[in-house]
C-alpha cells in the first residue's frame, strides 16, 4: 500500500479505534471516510463510527499495516450472530410410530363392530415399528371382548397402506349404557407403562339378547 493510501488519526478526538474504524463523538468530517451514526444502536446520535471509504487505512505501526481487506463492506461492518440451543441426546433416538383410532363415534350397538386404526407416521431411520395389543374391558378392568394385534411396521407412504380394521366380539352379558367401557391399546413391548392408550366407549346394544324372533 501507498502513503496516499492511508490517512493518520492525530488529532481525531476518538472513543476507541483500529486500523478500519474509529468510534467518536466529533462532529468534524474526516476527509476519505464514511460517518456512520450509532442512534439506530444506542438511541443516541451522539457517537458515531467512521470507517475509511474504499481501500484507505488508518495508519498504524506493526505487523499488519499493510493488510488489505474489503472495504466500507457487510463483512467489515456487521457483527454476525450466533444462535446456539442446546438438544438433548434423547431427541436423536429413534421413536415407534404413532397409531390412533380414527373412528368418531365412541358408541357401539352391536355386539359385533369394527373399529379403524391408522399408522400416523411411517417406519424409518427415526420411526420404530410398535406391536399393539387391543381388546374392551368394563369399569372394573374385566376383558369383554376378543383380543387382536396390530402390527404397525409399514414404510409406505400411502395413508391407506397404513390403515387397519380389527373386528372385535363383545362378550354375551348385560351391559348398561349409563357405564363406561374402555377400548385398550396395549404395548405389548413396554414392560411398565404398557398402556399406549385407553379410550372410553358407550355401549347401548340396539338387539337384547332377551329378544325372541
Amino acid at each position: 500500500m501507498q502513503e496516499s493510501d492511508k490517512v493518520s488519526k492525530e488529532g481525531t478526538e476518538m472513543i476507541e479505534g483500529g486500523r478500519r474504524y474509529l468510534l467518536t463523538s466529533s462532529e468534524e468530517e474526516q476527509e476519505g471516510a464514511l460517518p456512520i451514526s450509532m442512534k439506530y444502536i444506542l438511541g443516541d446520535g451522539s457517537l458515531k463510527a467512521v470507517v475509511p471509504r474504499g481501500m484507505i487505512r488508518y495508519k498504524i505501526q506493526g505487523p499488519g499495516a499493510n493488510y488489505v481487506h474489503g472495504g466500507a463492506s457487510l463483512q467489515e461492518i456487521v457483527i454476525p450472530l450466533i444462535k446456539f440451543k442446546y438438544v438433548r441426546q434423547d431427541a436423536y433416538r429413534p421413536v415407534k410410530v404413532t397409531v390412533k383410532l380414527t373412528n368418531i363415534s365412541r358408541k357401539i350397538t352391536n355386539r359385533i363392530t369394527y373399529l379403524d386404526f391408522l399408522q400416523v407416521d411411517r417406519v424409518g431411520d427415526k420411526k420404530l415399528p410398535l406391536r399393539l395389543k387391543l381388546y374392551f374391558e368394563d369399569e372394573a378392568g374385566q376383558r369383554i371382548s376378543n383380543e387382536n394385534i396390530i402390527i404397525a411396521d409399514s414404510g409406505s407412504t400411502q395413508a391407506a397402506r397404513r390403515a387397519f380394521k380389527e373386528k372385535f366380539t363383545l362378550k354375551e352379558m348385560p351391559y348398561d349404557k349409563g357405564k363406561c367401557y374402555y377400548l385398550i391399546m396395549e404395548d405389548e413391548e413396554e414392560t411398565v407403562e404398557k398402556i399406549y392408550e385407553k379410550i372410553p366407549f358407550v355401549i347401548d346394544l340396539l338387539i337384547s339378547d332377551d329378544f325372541i324372533f
